[in-house]
């Protein structure tokens, strides 16, 4: 996949230098430790070490000369390839892995024991020191192959497992073709060997999950800007005056001189439903929740109250996604400001305080309408308060005592 690829792209680079340092190391210490090796049976008081024909201290030093040799070029091949070609190749994991696996396969075939067998030669004849021993040393040092790769080396686990494979394939093909100075504890010395080579696996694999999720958080960040470039060509207005970030409880996200000019004051912080009326509010909330879940531009006009003036504006909002989430910043909102005639409307509307307003609505919201149960041709008429009846109830009254009254006169 994309990400797979870009993460294994970001490894490369690590993984070639620390293969490299990690190369320059092996072969410094299998130096060291071959000197040592010479130099001690050089001075041996007895049967010293000459370089002879037929001899097998001889044959032994002389495949681990060849062995350090081959080492130092592929020490050097590598060493020349990651400066003057590229550290950003995608096969480095791959190369690494594979280089390091020589060393684990030819590590157990090195120790004087077994090389004595190869050649024909009894041990115990051959060196003046007892060479069982040197059986599980050898097997040691692949384990610390295996483990230091693991530990040191950013590869990923899919690669990883190659390198102790081929350590225990070798050391099976080992003992199998060659024997081992103690075959009645062969067993035990595989499990345990077996054990050793593959616990390092579970490292690597924490390792590789802690990597992978902090670049994770890196790369999605530094994809940001493209999303946040569709985020705009998605938007219902290209036009505006200016754009600014609101965090996910919609407060007004950073520092940005342009928005706090036009406010008249530093918002940062600030709830931006705390500059529109309770109405306006309202409505931009319910907006904000439709953005999130339908992941479409929305727009809407709305008064905000600054501290130089009350305006009417248009929003037009987006929601940015993963990873405008990721950075704490997930709306997207750009401002434009309504033409001059609809910013009187605005000033003489703000006027009414914004509890009367609400009144005013709620009183509109819950009065009868009338209009639909007028008849045709039926004339419309408004309807009388109480007070009006009543007064019309005592005229009638009134009326009809002065009838009575001017009746009983005539009479």
């Amino acid at each position: 996949s994309e990400v797979e690829a870009a993460f294994s792209d970001h490894l490369a680079s690590q993984v070639a230098w620390c293969t490299i340092a990690g190369h320059a190391l092996a072969l410094g210490a299998h130096l060291v430790l071959t000197a040592w090796s010479m130099s001690a049976q050089t001075n041996l008081p007895a049967n010293k070490f000459t370089w002879s024909a037929g001899d097998v201290r001889t044959a032994c030093f002389s495949v681990v000369l060849v062995v350090l040799a081959l080492q130092a070029s592929l020490c050097i091949t590598l060493g020349v390839v990651g400066y003057r070609a590229s550290t950003t190749r995608r096969d480095w994991e791959l190369i690494s892995v594979l280089s390091v696996s020589c060393l684990g396969v030819v590590a157990p075939w090195l120790n004087p024991w077994h090389g004595s067998r190869i050649y024909g030669a009894d041990p115990t004849e051959a060196w003046t020191f007892p060479t069982e021993e040197c059986e599980a040393l050898w097997i040691l040092g692949s384990v610390t192959i295996t483990s230091a790769y693991a530990i040191c080396v950013p590869a990923r686990c899919r690669f990883v497992w190659i390198l102790p494979t081929c350590c225990a394939v070798s050391y099976l093909l080992l003992v199998t073709c060659v024997g081992s100075p103690y075959p009645d504890s062969m067993l035990l010395k595989v499990i345990a060997l077996l054990c050793l080579l593959f616990l390092p696996l579970v490292g690597a694999w924490s390792k590789e999950a802690l990597l992978r999720e902090l670049w994770l958080a890196s790369w999605q960040a530094g994809q940001a800007p493209d999303d946040e470039v569709t985020c705009k060509e998605a938007m219902l207005g290209t036009q505006c005056d200016f754009e600014f970030k609101l965090t996910g409880s919609c407060r007004f996200f950073a520092t940005d001189s342009q928005r706090d000019s036009f406010f008249g004051q530093a918002v940062e912080g600030e709830r931006i439903a705390d500059f529109m009326t309770t109405w306006d509010a309202r409505c931009f909330t319910d907006l904000i929740d439709r953005t999130t879940v339908s992941a479409k531009p929305e727009s809407i006009s709305v008064t905000l109250n600054r501290v130089i003036g009350s305006v009417r504006v248009t929003l037009d909002i987006a929601h940015r996604g993963d990873m405008g989430r990721l950075q704490g910043a997930p709306y997207l909102v750009s401002l434009k400001t309504c033409p001059e005639d609809a910013v009187n409307r605005c000033a003489t509307s703000t006027s009414i305080a914004p509890s009367s307003q609400a009144a005013e609505r709620t009183s509109v919201e819950r009065s009868p309408d009338f209009s639909a149960d007028i008849l045709p041709g039926m004339p419309m008429f408004s309807p009388r308060s109480q007070s009006d009846m009543s007064l019309d109830i005592l005229s009638d009254s009134t009326w009809q005592n002065s009838i009575a009254g001017s009746r009983s006169a005539t009479q």
